[in-house]
Order: structure tokens, then sequence, then C-alpha cells
């Protein structure tokens, strides 16, 4: 064996990562031997009692320091086990995932593999290491146990690293590798290349143990990248511009982790799956020709060219369930956060979609930088409009201010924020006396009684 990739809790119970699943694909491709230790299933199966941690509602139950403490000794026994195996399997590599909540979670294993006289080389990889100011936090935390970290997409920085590694060699900083032993530093940003989405091999899921997640259905990338560029999200600094694979890749892979798993049900991994329009219609055409009859999930962004045609091609190819990112009942400030949408237009689109018999999940975000009462409430109005067709609302929150969201300049220049001052900085942000904790916390109130009062579901779990 070259390497164990480790995939520790929490991660979301209702199919495997496709983002390890890819970078397994990869390295075993290139010829290395690795294996897959997915302590997160293997926990979350071991403990029933628990099974609520996993929830986006509780993770500060894992990424807050304090709340941490009190958490890991409760899965002490479990996480003993889990490590005994990373040991006992004798790779000389470990890789990590890690990305939040998981952060403390991570830096407490790794100091127990110290503890054991663990002697293999260890590295790290996921959303956390792309911003620098993260890393910096990471290298802090782990410059004492780990030797590298890799940024960005996995797939390429793994194997060189894997390559380097086997031969004897030491990593040096290079594309989307940042080695800790040629004093590289980690402030300062690397330098990695989009990899073209049709070199991306199939994701292999043979490792993971499929049956201990909740849902019987596997994540499926189209695309890696974002086009509307939202003020409140990160993705864009993190990914780039979209990139699109095949439509017909797309359908191979499908097929393949299908024959493999025995598995038809689908979650397309994507910010949004009708983020490439003229890719998506080409994939349901090619869905619906299929020989196996697929069903498929995703995020979704509402778009004018989603006409009802292209809902009853997306229902004829397997469309069961979309997450629509709303977000707001008011013009102003759907325009403020750049959501390339109206009301009316997220109302029309959702009510199509739901006619046509997909499962609808709203997101919704309040407290958004110029956010006013009126245009609160306009929110409020939405969803007591549109009840009938919002079967459950996974998202409702306050914005959390993230490193890579361009709207965190603004309340920079504007308003009182500190970044990095605290695991919950991004909370804690305030513009004046209009936007402080206290009234995002009250409109929060609001539109969970609101949604408790019309009966809508409001799920932090999402689905297949």
């Amino acid at each position: 064996m070259d390497a164990l990739l480790v995939n520790l809790p929490p991660w979301e119970p209702t199919a495997p990562p496709v983002g390890l699943a890819s970078v397994v694909g990869a390295v075993r491709h290139a010829g290395f031997q690795v294996e897959v230790l997915d302590s997160n299933a293997r926990i979350y199966r071991q403990r029933p009692d628990l099974l609520r941690w996993w929830s986006m509602s509780d993770q500060e139950r894992w990424f807050e320091p304090s709340l941490s403490r009190e958490t890991i000794p409760l899965l002490q026994r479990e996480l003993d086990s889990e490590i005994r195996a990373m040991v006992d399997s004798r790779a000389p590599v470990l890789g990590f995932v890690i990305a939040a909540p998981r952060q403390q979670l991570i830096y407490w294993v790794l100091g127990r593999l110290r503890d054991l006289d663990y002697e293999g080389r260890v590295f790290l990889g996921g959303p956390s290491t792309f911003v620098a100011d993260d890393r910096a936090a990471i290298c802090e935390a782990t410059r004492d146990s780990i030797d590298a970290i890799v940024v960005g997409e996995g797939e390429r920085a793994t194997t060189d690293l894997l390559r380097c590694w086997t031969v004897g060699a030491d990593a040096t900083t290079g594309d989307g590798v940042l080695s800790l032993r040629d004093n590289g530093g980690c402030m300062g940003p690397v330098e990695w290349s989009p990899m073209p989405m049709s070199e991306l091999p199939v994701p292999d899921y043979g490792d993971f143990d499929l049956g201990s997640y909740t849902g019987d259905c596997l994540r499926v990338e189209w695309g890696r990248g974002c086009t509307r560029r939202c003020r409140f999200c990160e993705v864009y600094s993190m990914w780039g511009a979209r990139r699109s694979k095949r439509p017909a890749q797309i359908v191979e892979e499908m097929d393949a982790n299908s024959v493999r798993t025995g598995i038809e049900s689908f979650v397309v991994s994507d910010p949004a799956v009708n983020a490439d329009h003229e890719q998506f219609v080409e994939v349901l055409r090619l869905l619906k020709e299929s020989s196996r009859r697929f069903a498929w999930t995703g995020n979704f962004q509402v778009d004018k060219r989603i006409s009802p045609d292209v809902v009853n091609e997306m229902v004829e190819s397997g469309c069961r369930r979309l997450e629509i990112g709303i977000e707001s009942g008011s013009d102003r400030v759907l325009r403020r956060m750049r959501k390339g949408s109206t009301s009316a237009r997220n109302q029309t689109i959702l009510r199509r979609l739901k006619r046509a018999g997909v499962e609808t999940v709203g997101y919704f975000l309040v407290g958004f930088p110029g956010e006013t009462e009126e245009d609160f409430e306009a929110t409020i109005a939405f969803i007591e409009r549109n009840a009938e067709y919002i079967d459950s609302v996974r998202s409702a929150n306050s914005l959390v201010l993230q490193h890579g969201a361009p709207i965190l300049e603004e309340v920079q220049r504007e308003g009182e924020v500190r970044p990095g001052e605290g695991p919950r900085w991004g909370e804690q942000w305030r513009i004046g006396t209009t936007n402080t904790p206290s009234i995002r916390r009250a409109r929060m109130d609001s539109l969970k009684r609101c949604l408790l009062s019309l009966g809508i579901p409001f799920d932090h779990t999402a689905g297949c």
C-alpha cells in the first residue's frame, strides 16, 4: 500500500464524498495502491444515539473548540479504534480530508498519532486549504504533525505528492502542493492549475461502506466552478470559472458506478446542476435515451431558460428533488447578492417544478448587508405565498461571512468584522446599528416561526 486516505466525521451521511472518491480514482489510475478508511461512516453506524451530531444544525459541536473538547471524549472509544486501524495499516502515507467543521477533530487525531509514534508521512487536503488565512491557521495547529498540504484539486497534486514520496524524495512546493519541509511558509499563495474535466477518471467508491450511509445513492460531478459569483459565496474564489464535463462523460460515469455498485440514484454535487445550460440540456437528453433509468437530485439555480418543456425533460430524465437558493423575497436584496434572478422568476420556476412532480427544497438567507425590515418582510411574504410549493427548507440562516466571499470586503470597509478572531468571527460582524447579530437573530427567529406556522419542515439533512 502506498497510502491510506482517511475520511473523518462529520460528513453528510447521505452518501460518501465524491471529491475523495475522485482522488482515489485518479491515484489508482496513475498506478498507486491506495486504500480508504471511511471513519465517518464507521463511527456514524456505531453511534445511532448521536446521529443528530451529523446534521448541519449541530456543526458547531465539532468546530467550536470549547464544544469539541466535550464532543471528542464521548467518541473516544470509536476514535481510538479508528486511529489504531490507521497505525495497524502500516501505510507509509496518511492523507486526511480537512473541511469545516472537522478541523478540531483532525488536530486531535494527529496528536494521538504522534503519541503512538506513527512514523509515516502525513498530508492534508480539502476545502479548508484553499484560503491563505485558513491555511495559516491549519499550519499553526499542525506544523509538527504533517509534512505537506494539498491545495486546490487533489487529483493531480496527490498523485504528484505520492510520486515524490514513493521514490524517497522530499516533496517541494509546486503545483497544488505546499511542503512544510522547504520553508515555503503558509500565508502566501499556492499556485495550482485547474484540471480539464476530461482528464478526471471515474470516481472510485470501491472502498466505501455504502451500506453505512442513509441514502441509497452516490454523488457525481457534472463540473466544477461557478457562473454567477454570488457575493455571499466563496465557491468562485476557490474553484474559479465553471468547467464542465462532456455530457457523454457524465452519463458514462453514472453508468460505470451503477454497474459496480448496483445503485441507480445520484446526487449531483455541483453548486448548480444547471450552471452550464447547454451541457444540462444535453445531459437530460442522454439520460432519457440511456438503457438505465437513473434518478438524480442536485442544487439548482433559477434561470429564465427553464421552460415548461425543459422541466418536462428534467422529470423524464429522472429528476426527483432540487435544492433551490431562493435566499430572499426582495428584488433589491437579490440584486445586491448578484443572484441573477428576481422574486417573480423564483416564484414561477418554483411552482413550475413543483407542479411537474419535483420535490422542492428551499434555501433562505437573512441579514445580508443592506437588508431592511421591509426586505425581510418580503421574504416572509414570499414563503407564505408559495408555502404549498415548498416541500421543505434545508437552510435558513443569517449571513455568516467567509474568507473568499466578495461581501467580506464590503463589511470590512463599512462595518466591523475581525476575520480569524475566534472560530465564530463570521457571525459576529455588524454594520452600524442596522445590521447586528441581535437583529439577525430576531429575523431568524421570525423566519423559523413562519415555517413552523405553515407546516414547512425545516430539515438540515440532504436527500437522494
